[in-house]
């Protein structure tokens, strides 16, 4: 099994962009598409059929957060990549952004249990 975890942005959807990332040392995991993240390049390179991967993704809630529709796009590239090769099993956690010293105290503690929660289900 396979575990990946991966952050949403919250920006505008219009703003997160594709990018073709390059691989230092390890060439045989080098997509040669443009993804929205470098998770899913890799995914696109090592998903096996049948393998069973848990996709973790974290979304920065808020009144300005787009994390919605950039999840959705996420999900829907991670998809199309894997073409039905892999069963995906998708989890979110949610965080509200807050930019204090307590917040990310408290997004370290919740997040550290749900995890373990999630990857024993």
């Amino acid at each position: 099994m396979k575990v990946a975890i991966i952050t949403i942005p919250m920006k505008s959807p219009d703003k997160v962009s594709k990018f073709q990332y390059s691989y230092d040392g390890n060439k045989e995991i080098e997509y040669e598409n443009p993804v929205l993240c470098p998770v899913h390049a890799v995914l696109a390179k090592t998903l096996k059929k049948g393998e069973y991967v848990r996709v973790l993704y974290v979304l920065t809630t808020g009144k300005h957060s787009n994390y919605k529709q950039n999840a959705e796009n996420f999900k829907t590239e991670l998809n199309e990549i894997n073409n039905e090769r892999a069963n995906l099993n998708y989890k979110t956690i949610e965080i509200e952004f807050k930019p204090t010293k307590e917040t990310y105290e408290k997004i370290l503690l919740l997040s550290s249990k749900k995890l373990e929660y999630i990857l024993k289900k």
